[in-house]
């Protein structure tokens, strides 16, 4: 054959298996575009944007260190210089610099700076305005234009104080998730285009501002991806070597490979304004290599945090992270802590009929200093699609064991939010409700008070929020309207209800009041009307009596008096249009009838069981303990002692009281 061959070989295991034993599917081949591209013989080898904010985050500068080498064995390449020219989304100029003039012999390579000094008051990126810059590189030698190279860049300033995790100088709550990267026919790995902005749309549309890239280095598209579209990220490095937990980190033999895959993970992103902390990997122990790694990054990038859950509270790590921690568990954390933010990089493991609890350890997030957010596990269920042989065109994925392997994990690979075709599981939902940016609390059910408040960080609700506020009773719209709030970032505010001649009526069934909060412009994520939050209330017991249908301002007349009867087994309670029977033996009320008609008949019975979840079968000894301990089946009550008591009036009453003890006897 004449030209060139490029040939590829692919080794299905190697030393570096040892380094990648995350949990997912173990496949070969090559993940990433592989291309040849071509440059002048002098040309930019690397660059690294370094933009700054100054301490009150109103004005910036930029550092662009820039690597340049000589690829010609016989040329000498004279008064070259670097000239960078930043423009807004305008394509408009607004800073300009260059480097001073150098020389470069052949096969000559070094590094020169350009400093610009002043940008005056630029827009700032954030997950809520992702703003991002444009900055072009031209390489010069001897006046002559030799290579352009343009990039998108974004203002932002990362720092930790009081144990929160400040972005531009304001406060941010992480509302993340973890993603693999599967797609439903290729597997892991190789994610198209399309299906990556379908991820981020659903993830932005669900209230999600954070993904932590679980456990590689992602696709780069991605990462264009967050800095467009405002997605904060954990980046994190090729390194898991769960079984064999800290055994690497400890051996100075491995320490280059950890090295090199933090190095190549902070090279290749480092110009990314989404990524806000750098992690050393997953489930690997800790030991010297990962201090090694950390010293590294901080050494190269000053400007963003270190993360890795299993250093614990070591000094090398900027956040103190942690996997699946009770709520509880999670306080304590953020009390202990003296100077580190804390954050769960796993959570709320998304498998089979689960999320649940997220309401709860985000009320706790929220009012706990030390917390600054969490990651659910995970985003899309790892499924590989397949065609039913018994129904033609009927789909269905498969997963562990599926292709007759004989080492598996079943379906521990169906944990997403998200189906393989990105169709959302109904706990999505729950997550956007979760982590809505709005929220309404009552201050009077009375009055009609409320109070609204603002999650987002950076953005008033006035720039992007409607709000349409619903009285409704028996289906009927009682009241409705829409309303724009000047409500600062962080902030909150007092909101009347705008018809108070409503409050003077008693209503004889429940009336809802019900807030959704709505986008009020297109965005790059989602259209106009969009519900970003809503909130419902029910109408307090001034407003709705349940029971005035019923109520007769009449006393009933003395003939019209209950009847208690003591029975061997059973109290009797006996009134002029009911009769109701109490079991003594086991306190149960087995059988009401009103107007001879039977409403009741068996009494209810202490049941504390519920269907197994994936998550409980995921780990066999939860249902062991379950079932040993009885509580598959109806329990035993006995009753200890019971007395009826009659209290007469205008309308009388008769309690019966019991006494019972819960036992089931466990054979240990």
């Amino acid at each position: 054959p004449t030209g060139n061959i490029l040939s590829v070989l692919v080794h299905r295991w190697c030393d570096g298996t040892y380094l990648e034993d995350q949990d997912f599917w173990d496949m070969s081949g090559i993940f990433r575009d592989v291309f040849v591209f071509a440059t002048p013989q002098l040309h930019i080898r690397d660059f690294f944007i370094k933009p700054q904010l100054d301490t009150e985050c109103r004005n910036g500068s930029i550092t662009i260190e820039v690597d340049i080498k000589n690829s010609s064995s016989n040329e000498t390449f004279t008064r070259t210089q670097v000239y960078v020219s930043i423009l807004d989304h305008l394509n408009k100029e607004i800073a300009q610099g260059q480097s001073n003039l150098l020389c470069y012999p052949p096969g000559a390579s070094s590094k020169t700076t350009v400093v610009i000094e002043q940008v005056h008051q630029p827009y700032k990126w954030s997950a809520e305005s992702p703003y991002l810059y444009r900055a072009v590189l031209t390489l010069k030698s001897s006046e002559k234009d030799l290579e352009y190279i343009p990039t998108e860049f974004g203002f932002r300033k990362i720092e930790i104080v009081k144990k929160k995790v400040l972005i531009n100088g304001r406060r941010v709550y992480f509302t993340g998730v973890n993603r693999h990267e599967f797609h439903e026919r290729y597997g892991l790995g190789p994610v198209d285009k399309e299906t990556m902005i379908k991820d981020i749309l659903l993830m932005k549309q669900s209230n999600v501002n954070s993904v932590r890239t679980s456990h590689y280095p992602n696709d780069p598209y991605w990462y264009r991806l967050c800095d467009r579209y405002g997605l904060y990220v954990i980046d994190e490095a090729n390194i898991e070597t769960h079984a064999f937990n800290d055994l690497m980190t400890k051996d100075p033999l491995w320490r280059e490979a950890f090295l090199d895959r933090v190095q190549s993970l902070v090279e290749r992103d480092k110009n990314h304004a989404c990524v806000i902390f750098w992690s050393l990997g997953n489930e690997s122990g800790f030991g010297k290599n990962h201090e090694l790694c950390s010293e590294w990054i901080k050494s190269r990038d000053s400007s963003r945090l270190v993360h890795y859950e299993q250093a614990g509270w070591n000094k090398c790590v900027d956040v103190h992270s942690t996997m699946y921690t009770r709520v509880n568990a999670m306080i304590e954390h953020a009390k202990k802590s003296q100077d580190k933010p804390i954050i769960l990089c796993e959570m709320a493991h998304s498998m089979g009929n689960s999320t649940g609890n997220l309401h709860e350890y985000w009320e706790a997030i929220r009012s706990t200093d030390g917390c600054s957010g969490a990651f659910i596990w995970d985003w899309v269920d790892e499924g590989l699609l397949e065609y039913s042989e018994m129904k033609p065109g009927e789909k269905y994925y498969r997963y562990g064991g599926d292709y007759h392997e004989e080492i598996h994990d079943g379906n521990f690979c169906l944990n997403g939010l998200v189906f393989p075709d990105r169709t959302p599981h109904p706990a999505l939902w729950e997550v956007a409700k979760v982590y809505q940016p709005v929220a309404v609390k009552t201050i009077s059910e009375e009055l009609m008070e409320f109070t609204i408040l603002n999650r987002y960080h950076f953005t008033n609700l006035r720039d992007i929020i409607e709000m349409t506020i619903t009285l409704t009773r028996d289906n009927k719209t009682l009241h409705n309207s829409t309303h724009v709030l000047d409500v600062a970032p962080d902030s909150s505010a007092e909101f009347n209800f705008p018809e108070p001649r409503l409050l003077q009526c008693t209503y004889t069934s429940p009336a809802h009041i019900l807030f959704t909060f709505r986008l009020r412009y297109d965005t790059s994520y989602a259209r106009r009307g969009h519900q970003v939050a809503w909130e419902q209330f029910e109408i307090s017991s001034k407003l709705y009596n349940p029971l005035a249908v019923f109520l007769d301002p009449t006393p009933p007349p003395s003939t019209q008096q209950m009847q208690l009867i003591n029975e061997v087994d059973e109290y009797l309670v006996r009134g002029p249009s009911f009769e109701a029977r109490f079991m003594k033996s086991r306190g149960e009320l087995f059988l009401l009838r009103v107007d001879g008609t039977t409403i009741l008949q068996g009494g209810p019975a202490i049941n504390v069981f519920r269907a197994w979840t994936d998550n409980d079968r995921a780990d066999s000894s939860y249902v062991g303990k379950w079932n040993h301990l009885g509580f598959n089946k109806y329990p035993d009550v006995k009753v200890k002692k019971h007395q009826p008591v009659i209290k007469p009036g205008v309308n009388e009453t008769i309690e019966i009281e019991f006494s019972t003890l819960y036992y089931q006897k466990v054979a240990l």
